[in-house]
């Protein structure tokens, strides 16, 4: 493996992985970078820090004598999480959040290229499939929703007899989903967790084309799924769609939901009269 050069805020910066263990894993790391730099899918500085961040990775599978990526596991994602949390930077301080969730994205990116050009050394992608660190739509953002807008819209949300309408505004209101990834949700999108009388939910995330799964849902939002799967069922028998927000329109076809559902969400609010602020009886 030969030092190469990256150019980084106007300087020359040399990389060597002479030295880097395991050998099996970083050979191809470094082929790995080398094809991003050659293709020009990353900048010499993205390239640059994804090297030093990796070395936290590569320490790691030392510290486990990991030298086959093909037999990682969930158990020893849930390891590293365990060894970036407690493992130093260079200046001897805790290697912060931000670090700590670098050196997963770059393990997950290096995974992918594995998958593609070298399949036997690939680690199994199902690995990915749940995240320690937050997504930015884990949960809804609220903070600008006051507590009294809130509680109307749960107070609604119970009256509610459309189940479309029901259950798009309660997966919006607890997980804050996408609106092309709740209309996109499958008949299949409930499934039993691991803990008892509880289900995840499992959708695709349409910006990053990956599945998610939402573990242990709240009891209120697999009721509303639940109940649009079974009424839906009869769409999804007469058409080609597993989705369950489809509906016949007046010819009769059955269609999938628009992506953006701006006028769902106001008539939601129209006819159950949610207001931004307290109406005092006086005015």
């Amino acid at each position: 493996m030969q030092p190469f050069t990256l150019s980084v805020a106007k300087r020359e910066k040399l990389v060597d992985y002479k030295g880097l263990e395991p050998q099996e894993v970083v050979q191809l790391h470094y082929e790995y970078i080398l094809h991003l730099k050659r293709m020009h899918i990353k900048t010499d500085t993205s390239l640059y820090t994804e090297i030093k961040m990796m070395a936290y990775f590569f320490k790691f599978l030392v510290y486990k004598d990991i030298r086959d990526l093909s037999l990682f596991s969930y158990p020893l994602i849930q390891e590293l999480y365990a060894f970036l949390a407690t493992t130093p930077s260079k200046l001897n301080k805790p290697l912060s959040q931000s670090s700590q969730r670098l050196v997963y994205t770059f393990f997950k990116s290096y995974a992918k290229w594995l998958h593609e050009y070298y399949p036997d050394e690939a680690p199994p992608l199902q690995i990915f499939i749940k995240s320690n660190f937050k997504r930015n739509n884990d949960t809804l953002k609220t903070v600008i929703i006051s507590n009294y807008v809130l509680k109307q819209i749960r107070s609604a949300l119970q009256r509610e007899e459309d189940l479309y309408t029901k259950a798009y505004i309660t997966v919006l209101l607890y997980y804050g989903l996408r609106s092309g990834d709740i209309v996109s949700l499958k008949a299949d999108c409930l499934k039993q967790s691991s803990k008892d009388k509880k289900y995840d939910l499992h959708y695709v995330n349409h910006k990053s084309k990956e599945v998610v799964v939402i573990p242990a849902i709240e009891l209120p939002v697999y009721q509303a799924l639940s109940a649009l799967i079974t009424y839906t069922e009869a769409l999804r028998q007469q058409s080609s769609y597993k989705e369950i927000f489809i509906k016949e329109n007046p010819q009769k076809e059955v269609k999938q939901f628009f992506a953006y559902q701006v006028n769902l969400l106001n008539k939601f609010v129209k006819k159950h009269t949610i207001t931004k602020r307290i109406k005092h009886p006086c005015i």
